[in-house]
């Protein structure tokens, strides 16, 4: 059954507004994967230039309204006093998907929020979906196609990654080129005027070439939609999801960066439940300890936490211990210790160790009295230490 957002990854022919014949800009980099990639083998491309005839051997067009056959995808990336005009030419033309690479809309205050705003009325005039703006791209390995600025086309494998942080999507991607990881698909959301994480839960959930999908997110505006689609998603294939935001100060970055606003950690730790770690295990557990061996990425905490989660659920449990402890090596102030301390105290426990567990709970109390851990030890010490203190 045919998706929504298949014109996203699978589209017949794409057209790049703002491409360029100058190498170093954004406009030649995005034509430049489109026909090195593989993609201009299989689909057309249409380079939208007002000022070329022709670039990297292709026609080009001054305008999608002059192109004379049909489009299924737009990549935009013009000046953004430009993208509204350019979004409703699309429109006119017919083209159902865009994706909007153009920065300095809503992350740059509020003119660029009325900017995001009118961008979004335009789209729904006319039925388009729409990944940005302000965003990295768009790749899929198996169409093959490479609709965005990165530095080459990653290679085919079966994880599925989205990622509202265009420097993060650029270090996994780096990373892939190097051998090191592969990816069926990669969206980077930007702003997430339109697309989201939920949208792309529902349309990977049937991929047959999808098999784990990673997520790293800045914010998630309907929690509950984001839970319930989850849950759906992960009888069908293991979700590891990343959030960056949950102290102030990372909130603070969060906001200035994409626009997001930092979502509840409760929801979000009660969603991350969910993933199931057994099946693809190891390729879960290579892309958390990418991140958890940056130790000065803002996501190297949480990654080194979510490790020891996964031996954990994995009923692996000593190592578990081994994993959690890790935590305490990103330092004190990490918020995810008082986690890490309780998680560790509940692996003892069901090694058997009551009295370590009992300890590390203490401790939780004592040094984070105020942390839902604290509350979570409270109650773990009320139905043990009886036990505990008979030993």
């Amino acid at each position: 059954m045919a998706h929504q957002l298949d014109p996203f990854f699978t589209p017949r022919s794409v057209a790049v507004v703002g491409a360029s014949s100058r190498p170093g800009k954004l406009g030649y980099s995005v034509l430049e994967n489109l026909v090195r990639g593989g993609y201009a083998e299989k689909g057309r491309v249409y380079p939208i230039n007002p000022k070329a005839s022709e670039i990297l051997g292709l026609p080009a067009y001054p305008s999608v309204l002059r192109v004379p056959d049909p489009i299924d995808l737009a990549v935009i990336v013009i000046p953004y006093p430009l993208v509204p005009p350019a979004l409703r030419e699309c429109g006119q033309k017919g083209i159902p998907a865009a994706i909007v690479i153009s920065a300095g809309f809503r992350e740059a205050g509020r003119e660029g929020l009325e900017r995001e705003i009118e961008l979004m009325q335009i789209a729904r005039e006319y039925h388009i979906r729409l990944i940005g703006p302000n965003c990295l791209g768009v790749i899929d390995t198996f169409t093959p196609l490479n609709a965005s600025f990165a530095a080459g086309t990653p290679p085919s494998g079966p994880m599925a990654f989205m990622s509202q942080s265009g420097a993060l999507g650029t270090a996994i991607l780096d990373w892939a080129l190097a051998g090191r990881l592969g990816l069926s698909k990669f969206v980077s959301l930007g702003n997430k005027a339109d697309v989201n994480e939920v949208d792309l839960l529902r349309a990977w959930a049937d991929d047959a070439a999808t098999r784990v999908i990673l997520i790293y997110t800045e914010g998630l505006p309907d929690g509950q939609a984001f839970i319930r689609t989850a849950r759906e998603v992960s009888r069908k294939k293991p979700i590891v999801a990343l959030k960056s935001g949950v102290t102030s100060a990372g909130s603070r970055a969060v906001s200035s960066h994409t626009g997001a606003l930092a979502g509840s950690e409760q929801a979000y730790a009660a969603a991350l439940k969910m993933f199931r770690a057994r099946e693809h295990g190891q390729a879960v557990l290579d892309f958390l300890d990418f991140l958890a061996r940056h130790p000065k990425h803002p996501l190297a905490p949480a990654a080194q936490y979510w490790i020891g989660e996964a031996y954990f659920v994995q009923r692996d449990y000593r190592q578990a211990v081994v994993e959690f402890e890790k935590v305490l090596e990103h330092g004190l102030e990490n918020p995810k210790v008082p986690d890490a301390l309780l998680r560790t105290g509940m692996a003892w426990q069901r090694l058997r160790d009551t009295r370590r567990a009992v300890d590390l709970w203490t401790r939780v109390q004592r040094e984070y009295p105020k942390s839902d851990a604290a509350r979570k030890a409270e109650s773990l010490l009320a139905s043990v230490r009886p036990a505990a203190t008979t030993r």
